[in-house]
């Protein structure tokens, strides 16, 4: 039990200073005054996709991205707070798009679910208790496959092998 806690308490203070460095650091509130005039390439929406291509796409120092998230930057306790049993509805509520529901449900009597979609610089990982998943070898490898025309490979591949380095290097903070 103390192993566990112990464990969890480093894992947590890890995670939430990086979250403090990542929040210093990268994302940056600018006024109008300071807009360039064109960029390169505009991102609507501030999440880990958006996000994810505009580091990609900065590794070149001469292109200039501009990142337009509709939510805050979202330091706060309920993000930082890495346990999801320690957040509460209320806790995040701000940051998600208020009043989406889904289409009636025929399994369920008809009901019409809230759908959560984060709005909040770090999109849904932000709220969802910093988790990520990806899928198996064998689904990369089947996904590959859609791309072939004809029998022939595109000269982008969605293989396992192909992909693995972008997987390696996500893992990475640097």
């Amino acid at each position: 039990m103390f192993q566990s806690s112990w464990t969890s308490f480093v894992l947590s203070t890890v995670l939430a200073a990086s979250s403090f460095v990542s929040a210093a650091v990268v994302p940056r509130l600018i006024k109008t005054s300071q807009l360039l005039p064109k960029y390169d390439y505009i991102i609507v929406g501030g999440g880990t996709a958006g996000l994810t291509i505009a580091d990609r796409l900065t590794e070149d120092p001469s292109t200039n991205v501009l990142v337009l998230e509709a939510g805050d930057f979202g330091v706060t306790d309920a993000i930082l707070t890495v346990s999801y049993i320690n957040k509460t509805l209320l806790d995040l509520e701000p940051m998600f798009w208020p009043g989406l529901f889904s289409v009636p449900q025929i399994n369920l009597n008809n009901a019409s679910t809230l759908i959560g979609i984060a709005r909040v610089v770090g999109g849904g990982s932000a709220v969802n208790a910093m988790y990520t998943m990806r899928g198996t070898a064998s689904d990369y490898d089947r996904w590959d496959q859609l791309f072939e025309l004809d029998g022939q490979k595109s000269e982008v591949s969605w293989s396992w092998h192909a992909m693995l380095p972008y997987f390696k290097k996500v893992r990475l903070i640097s």
